[in-house]
């Protein structure tokens, strides 16, 4: 996976959200999030750090997701990982487990996970696209939407946010929709 670590400031601080907002020029970061895009960020950072330090079974991920009454989450959340770490067309920004920042990678898979869960497999489907070449995309979404779908019926909804609905620069693509995927699965629509 193309994944960059960019420690923005991996101290703990006592202060609220509305600091660290601004101690991050506004950025998204991990104490403005509910416990749900906690568990997703968690384990996305997690098995990062898994696939970087070459541990395959991802015991650690797994036993979070039991924890958290998702135990299927797992299947397609891999799915969705190991489809990133190998076909990304693009740089994922995946920070650390302690930042307390939120990389673009990272928003980008909340942000297809909550547009999903949102019943907008439309725009999951374009958000994907934004990394994934349009052959992995179908792959992709099959797997985004069942891990959505687990989660949901786990009492984990990830709610839109602004920042899900609309990408940064660093994640626009210049693919028009239907060079993505000609036509969105019936199950998404």
């Amino acid at each position: 996976m193309s994944v960059v670590h960019n420690p923005i400031d991996d101290q703990t601080a006592d202060s609220g959200a509305s600091t660290a907002a601004s101690e991050f020029g506004g950025a998204l970061t991990v104490e403005m999030m509910g416990t749900s895009e906690h568990l997703v960020i968690w384990a996305i950072r997690q098995w990062v750090s898994d696939h970087k330090n070459r541990v395959p079974e991802h015991t650690l991920i797994q036993n979070g997701f039991a924890a958290a009454y998702v135990d299927t989450a797992f299947g397609p959340f891999d799915t969705l990982m190991t489809l990133s770490a190998t076909t990304a067309t693009r740089v994922l920004d995946v920070r650390c487990l302690k930042c307390k920042g939120v990389g673009d990678g990272e928003v980008d898979i909340l942000s297809v996970i909550s547009l999903i869960q949102a019943g907008r497999g439309d725009l999951a489907c374009i958000r994907l696209g934004s990394w994934l070449p349009p052959a992995a995309v179908r792959h992709g979404l099959s797997a985004a939407d069942r891990l959505a779908r687990v989660l949901e019926r786990g009492g984990h909804t990830i709610w839109l946010r602004a920042e899900y609905v609309m990408p940064t620069e660093e994640t626009l693509s210049d693919k028009r929709p239907s060079e993505v995927l000609p036509r969105v699965p019936a199950t998404l629509q």
